[in-house]
């Protein structure tokens, strides 16, 4: 009896450190991922494409010309710095690297990896900057992140060319996208327990 007591409370303290363990590291990779405490409605966001639809296109045009087509690299910025970074052969075998999981070195050494050099970088996060966001990733539909809130993300989602109506009732049926113009979505993404939808009507 006092063997399974003994037992009981051995495993129960291995349940707690391993809680403990997982907690910091996720408090660790959020604190990071947390830009401010602002909320944005879709408004917001539809103001900003319109004022910045340039600036976007000519980012996504450089992002393009540094990524190779077999490649999806997401790639996430915070005062020039790299924060967070994502790649996979077209999405399989995804990696994720973020700074409070992983030390800054090591995102650097992933980003050389990539056969990108310091300046294409600095300039990438410049041309992010005059967009007025914080991330990219390529695709169809490239996805550029305009900002954090706590562990939630506004995004849009670009694609190349109009959707058919077909694709379109498609997206439509997910709640967290909403259109702006034929080739744009907006997209709330909430943290890890849950997905957050904009608020009010378009």
């Amino acid at each position: 009896m006092k063997f399974l007591q003994l037992l009981t409370r051995v495993f129960s303290w291995a349940l707690l450190g391993t809680a403990c363990l997982y907690s910091v590291a996720f408090c660790s990779g959020a604190s990071a991922w947390s830009m401010d405490d602002n909320t944005y409605s879709k408004a917001d966001l539809l103001a900003h494409y319109r004022a910045h639809q340039p600036q976007i296109s000519s980012l996504l045009a450089y992002y393009d010309s540094l990524v190779p087509h077999s490649q999806h690299i997401e790639i996430e910025f915070e005062e020039g710095s790299i924060t967070r970074l994502g790649y996979g052969a077209s999405g399989i075998n995804y990696k994720h690297y973020s700074i409070g999981m992983h030390t800054r070195a090591t995102l650097d050494s992933v980003v050389r990896s990539f056969g990108w050099r310091p300046e294409q970088v600095r300039k990438l996060a410049e041309k992010l900057k005059q967009a007025g966001c914080i991330s990219i990733r390529n695709g169809e539909p490239a996805q550029i992140g305009f900002q954090r809130s706590g562990m939630s993300r506004y995004s849009y989602h670009v694609f190349s060319c109009s959707l058919s109506d077909s694709l379109r009732k498609e997206y439509q049926g997910v709640w967290l996208y909403r259109f702006v113009y034929d080739k744009v979505a907006l997209e709330k993404g909430g943290g890890i327990t849950q997905m957050n939808r904009f608020l009010g009507r378009r």
